[in-house]
């Protein structure tokens, strides 16, 4: 099911990544902007691998989104968890050309952060959610064993509906201090995404259904 929603800073912020940014180390963050986000999952229970995207490829504020919807497996009456992996694929699709994004981002891991929340969610970046209706944790890290974020693991905790964020953030050093920290997801929890330095990249908002 795709909805179409016109965006409030609560559904996307875009700094657009073709900016030059000053920070130390003179790094420069020179990929295009992002405009369509992939999340796939796969698991045991599924038959070939379902990807949930949200686009926006004139960039103007009017993307699509797709409804995330899972199997948990039980029933109206009764949960049974599923394990999924998440896999996040983020592109720039601009003036007819679509241009895959995720492997720069891989390659800049130290400097990125993807984030999971939402009243759905329970994980590093939520803390405890007795609303939650899936679990989050990352499954890959950078070269400093830090968090990034494209491979993760998702698990069905209730069935429901609720909203899934995700956010990728771009994090080098500024005044020789790290930014990007073993503890980032968990500051966001504490202490809300305005205690954490950096810039967004994009940040979305998915409708999430588990039946």
């Amino acid at each position: 099911m795709r909805h179409f929603i016109a965006l409030t800073p609560l559904f996307l912020a875009m700094n657009g990544c073709s900016d030059v940014h000053d920070h130390d180390h003179d790094h420069d963050h020179n990929h295009g902007v992002p405009t369509t986000l992939d999340l796939t999952f796969t698991g045991d229970n599924l038959a070939e691998p379902l990807t949930f995207r949200w686009t926006d490829p004139e960039n103007d504020g009017s993307p699509v989104i797709d409804t995330i919807t899972l199997p948990d497996g039980g029933d109206a009456a009764e949960h049974m968890a599923q394990e999924y992996t998440l896999t996040v694929r983020i592109y720039a699709d601009l003036e007819g050309e679509s241009e895959e994004l995720t492997g720069e981002i891989d390659d800049d891991a130290s400097f990125h952060q993807m984030l999971f929340w939402g009243d759905a969610v329970s994980g590093p970046a939520t803390g405890d959610n007795p609303d939650a209706l899936i679990s989050h944790a990352y499954s890959d890290e950078d070269a400093e064993g830090l968090p990034l974020g494209l491979t993760n693991t998702v698990q069905t905790l209730a069935l429901g509906e609720g909203s899934l964020d995700v956010m990728l953030r771009h994090l080098p050093p500024e005044n020789d201090v790290a930014v990007k920290t073993a503890d980032l997801a968990e500051t966001v929890a504490n202490e809300g995404l305005e205690a954490i330095g950096g810039d967004v990249d994009i940040q979305v908002s998915f409708p999430i259904v588990i039946e």
